[in-house]
């Protein structure tokens, strides 16, 4: 048979729809299906309606994309209670808090239509006054489901945010009957904006008046409303006659008055953490001198009291005062990798609300190398040569997330032996002028260990008389000395050494040469911004290892310690990788 349930036809605004079960009709004998229906938003850039439905009261199982329409017939089963939720989304992307709930069993039909029963309110039961709310069972301390992310933009001004997710749910809905009691949670927001309204998640026996109210953290009442129009269960919501303007980093009270108690309770919930949705938190019990709170009271008031942390799924309606700036994927290009040598590289992003959450898509890192989810970092060791494409994507901690990617490659090769700071490079200024005796070279380090073979610097012609070659720890021990012989008269001079020095991956050397008249090789500013990268060596950037190139003056050989301008001496080596890290 194919059963028909009617709908209210009241308007929908985007974050906060209202959706009620009239009856339904039986149209045919064999199929069982429900068709519902809602009121068309107002707003000219609504995109679609998505309709949400399962078999448990706050948990929506099954989503139905309906399109730009206003009904969804469903297939059911006969005899099985079905709850069902709308959300709206908008031509950017935006989704909308989910509607008040419906809940219906599709039933062998009647020739006549059947009205859907209506929630029956309970009876108010007699309240027996408790110093502190009574919840009896324990249940785990973080009951909040993880929502599936829908990747949509951060929500701009007059879009509208929460604590939790639309469609979170305590594990405590119920906590039983008490005396009338507030009941709240402590917040702050990242930046400045304001509060349209507060919610809160309603059990069926939580019948009675329930009253809004927002307080700074000291007790003073900002706004109150009278929650109007409830459904049996589930989240209820209500506006604020006048939005409340709140400041960036100040903590403030969310609360609601029940008069028959019922009302959810999550133990613990605040015990160990808080609940971080930026730009909202939800701060730990422990950080702000207890969350979640409550007071009893026959009327509203102060919410200042806790009990073992607990969360009493109070919520907030939130309107940031700035735009977030959408999701970028900032990195370009990445280095080369080498195989048989450490890799490191990383991703980086701008926009939305920071931190970002990155995943590849689109292809795959080489082999060898992993990708840190929550730092972007790349690490690892290359062991296949080629070159890998893939797409870099960055999720950021809006709800919902918002994405950004980009496209991006990394080139494996095999390291070339021996490997030197500069091949087929040369000075801008080969000769400097004459000069007293001085010692000029530079910092560097290695990613991996290996032996350095020879030691090298760029001769202008001037540049004559003895030159010897030293290498150097970071603190000034000399490690190896060599003098250059069967000089040419200019362009790159080479020495071996007598016995090749094994360095240490990761640690600052020098390396340097004694020209005694001056006339050396002398870039200005080389090292000021940027160092020299050819993998697996590495000179620094002067300003990341005290200064770099380095020199100073002495008849002889002497450890090179001062730094001017940021100066490249032109002094090299010759390294032999070794086969690991």
């Amino acid at each position: 048979m194919t059963v028909k349930h009617t709908v209210h036809r009241l308007p929908l605004l985007l974050r906060q729809f209202a959706l009620f079960l009239l009856g339904f009709v039986v149209l045919a004998p064999a199929a069982f299906s429900t068709t519902l229906a809602w009121d068309a938003n107002t707003e000219t850039n609504i995109a679609g309606y998505r309709l949400h439905y399962g078999t448990a009261s706050g948990t929506y199982t099954t989503t139905v994309d309906v399109g730009n329409t206003t009904t969804g017939t469903l297939s059911l089963t006969s005899g099985k209670q079905y709850f069902a939720v709308v959300t709206a989304y908008n031509t950017s992307a935006l989704e909308s808090l989910a509607s008040n709930e419906v809940s219906f069993t599709p039933a062998s039909p009647t020739p006549t239509p059947t009205p859907a029963p209506s929630p029956t309110p309970q009876p108010t039961p007699n309240p027996t006054p408790n110093p502190t709310p009574n919840p009896t069972p324990s249940p785990t301390p973080n009951p909040t489901p993880n929502p599936t992310p829908v990747p949509t933009p951060t929500p701009a001004p007059g879009s509208v945010s929460g604590i939790w997710p639309a469609n979170a749910v305590p594990a405590l809905a119920d906590s039983g009957a008490d005396s009338s009691v507030e009941v709240g949670v402590r917040f702050r927001s990242d930046v400045a904006g304001t509060l349209t309204g507060l919610r809160f998640y309603k059990a069926a026996t939580n019948t009675g008046l329930h009253v809004a109210n927002l307080w700074t953290n000291t007790g003073t009442l900002l706004a109150t409303a009278n929650y109007t129009s409830e459904t049996a269960s589930g989240w209820q919501t209500v506006k604020f006659a006048s939005p409340v303007t709140i400041s960036a980093s100040t903590v403030y009270v969310a609360s609601c008055h029940a008069t028959s108690g019922h009302y959810a309770c999550d133990v613990n919930y605040f015990a160990t953490g808080g609940i971080d949705t930026p730009p909202l938190h939800a701060p730990s019990s422990s950080s702000v001198s207890g969350n979640g709170v409550f007071a009893y009271g026959a009327n509203s008031t102060f919410p200042n009291q806790t009990w073992n942390a607990a969360n009493y799924w109070v919520d907030v309606l939130f309107q940031s005062a700035t735009a977030a700036k959408a999701v970028a994927v900032t990195t370009t290009t990445l280095p080369n990798a080498t195989t048989g040598i450490g890799y490191s590289g990383s991703l980086a992003a701008t926009g939305g609300v920071a931190p970002y959450t990155w995943v590849i898509t689109g292809g795959t890192l080489p082999v060898g190398l992993t990708l840190n989810a929550a730092t972007g970092a790349l690490t690892g060791t290359a062991t296949t040569t080629g070159t890998c494409g893939f797409t870099a994507v960055a999720s950021d901690s809006s709800v919902p997330a918002q994405t950004g990617s980009k496209p991006l490659s990394i080139v494996v090769g095999t390291v070339a032996s021996p490997v030197s700071l500069w091949k087929g490079v040369n000075p801008t200024v080969a000769d400097s002028g004459a000069d007293n005796s001085v010692e000029i070279g530079v910092r560097f380090r290695s990613d991996v260990a290996g032996t350095i073979t020879a030691i090298r610097f760029y001769k202008a012609a001037a540049n004559t008389g003895l030159h010897t070659a030293n290498l150097w720890s970071n603190t000034g021990t000399r490690l190896a000395t060599a003098s250059f012989t069967n000089e040419t008269a200019s362009g790159w001079q080479q020495v071996n050494l007598s016995t090749p020095v094994s360095i240490v991956a990761n640690t600052v050397y020098v390396v340097s040469y004694h020209a005694t008249i001056g006339h050396y090789a002398c870039d200005a500013n080389y090292f000021a911004t940027k160092g020299v990268d050819t993998v697996p060596l590495h000179a620094p950037t002067s300003s990341s290892v005290g200064g770099n190139g380095v020199f100073q003056y002495n008849a002889n050989c002497v450890f090179p310690n001062q730094t001017w301008n940021a100066s490249n001496y032109w002094v090299d080596l010759v390294f032999q990788p070794g086969t690991g890290q």
